[in-house]
């Protein structure tokens, strides 16, 4: 009584943890065959007729079941466990086979999205054998499950049957439970592989800043692009046109540094934001397509300045003359997107 009791405290909490559980992959049937080493767990008293003579047998059976997801699962089961000996009290021996059909509740563990898992499992046996000792035997068991394909799987596994032969009077002393180690095969109904992906153009918006350096594209003091300037500024024009880009708009902003007087630098940073626009144009780029702004000594990106000499200041403070181009636009990128397995 005491072991049928632990039996069915295990298969409850088991089912309590399965509350926690999510789906993954649902609606799978399944089906297969095990077998293994059984051995038998023998609880005779001194005065019993029948005492152990042979704990060591084998296992078969059939099993089926339908996951409702991969955490929660009914299966049914048919078993048989052979190759039990019992000596009597004359020395004769006795056969003992037991079989029967099984229903159990399987909860799993996922440990890949293919389905492999470690379950446990707890459920009960009708256990037909010789005599009166048919019975209603509880069992409790564990595993790991891999799935070699998408439908295939393999199983290993530990089940205990509890006090699957009660002795009567015609077989007193033969009362023993059942381990089972076994390995067994399986197979997956339905098609458990992923859809194939789908893909799909999606509209980005693309922004790339470019920096001129205005003490290589310009000459000193001056708002006539050098060579190396012009060379800078098709360049630009090629990667855009590189990129594919829908609808470009170019925002073209001149910098300059702190020194000299505010209105002149603001007047120079125009004017050589202007004749980086013009160069645009002469590229190919419509006029309607470009803004031009002057920024003055606004906005310096160079640092550890203070403190310089003249020369080693105008030095420093290059990163500050400078000619920003920023250019948007749209392109469209094909995306792949996986589907969800059925």
């Amino acid at each position: 009584m005491k072991k049928n009791l632990l039996a069915l405290s295990i298969a409850a909490a088991a089912l309590m943890a399965s509350t926690a559980a999510t789906a993954a992959i649902d609606d799978t049937f399944y089906a297969g065959f095990r077998g293994g080493y059984a051995h038998a767990d023998w609880d005779s008293s001194d005065t019993a007729y029948w005492d152990s003579d042979d704990n060591s047998g084998y296992g078969l059976g059939l099993f089926g079941g339908y996951s409702f997801n991969p955490y929660f699962s009914v299966e049914a089961a048919y078993n048989y466990f052979d190759g039990f000996k019992a000596i009597g009290a004359a020395n004769e021996t006795n056969d003992i086979d037991v079989h029967g059909p099984e229903l159990s509740l399987r909860l799993s563990y996922p440990l890949t999205d293919a389905g492999t898992d470690i379950f446990l499992r707890g459920g009960v046996m009708y256990a037909f054998a010789d005599g009166d000792s048919d019975k209603l035997a509880p069992v409790v068991g564990a595993g790991v499950n891999f799935m070699l394909t998408d439908n295939w799987a393999l199983r290993l596994g530990y089940d205990r049957y509890f006090e699957v032969y009660d002795e009567d009077t015609s077989t007193d002393g033969i009362d023993f439970d059942v381990d089972m180690a076994y390995i067994s095969i399986g197979y997956v109904f339905g098609d458990r592989s992923a859809p194939a992906p789908v893909t799909k153009t999606v509209t980005q918006t693309v922004t790339t800043e470019y920096s001129l350096d205005a003490n290589t594209t310009f000459g000193f003091d001056s708002d006539s692009l050098s060579q190396q300037g012009k060379d800078a500024v098709s360049q630009v024009v090629l990667d855009a046109q590189n990129a594919n880009l829908n609808f470009a708009q170019y925002a073209v902003t001149g910098y300059t540094d702190r020194l000299g007087r505010e209105a002149y630098n603001q007047k120079l940073s125009e004017r050589r934001a202007q004749a980086v626009a013009d160069e645009l144009v002469a590229k190919g780029v419509p006029a309607g397509d470009i803004t031009v702004t002057g920024m003055g000594s606004a906005n310096p990106v160079s640092t550890g300045c203070e403190g310089l000499s003249r020369n080693d200041l105008i030095k420093c403070l290059a990163p500050d003359r400078r000619v920003t181009i920023n250019v948007t636009g749209t392109s469209e990128v094909t995306e792949t997107v996986e589907q969800p397995a059925e």
